[in-house]
């Protein structure tokens, strides 16, 4: 789910057993070289991860902005 430009909410299809997993992703833009910053939460710093969902940010640099590719793998 696409909460506004940058900020986006992964619902889990099934249920993780608890909230200890890791998230960890990349963004791309296809006009840069570069990858840019993915962060796991919402930019106040709350918004922990839940059993049912993870919320993460996509910075190009420090703005927040939609990337065209954007890979995330949680571990658990």
């Amino acid at each position: 789910l696409r909460n506004a430009a940058g900020d986006y909410t992964i619902t889990f299809t099934t249920a993780m057993l608890d909230a200890n997993y890791c998230a960890v992703g990349s963004c791309k833009y296809p006009s840069s070289t570069n990858y840019h910053t993915v962060t796991l939460g919402d930019s106040s710093g709350g918004s922990n991860p839940t059993t049912t969902t993870c919320r993460l940010l996509t910075y190009a640099n420090t703005t927040l902005q939609d990337c065209d590719y954007v890979c995330v793998t949680i571990f658990r």
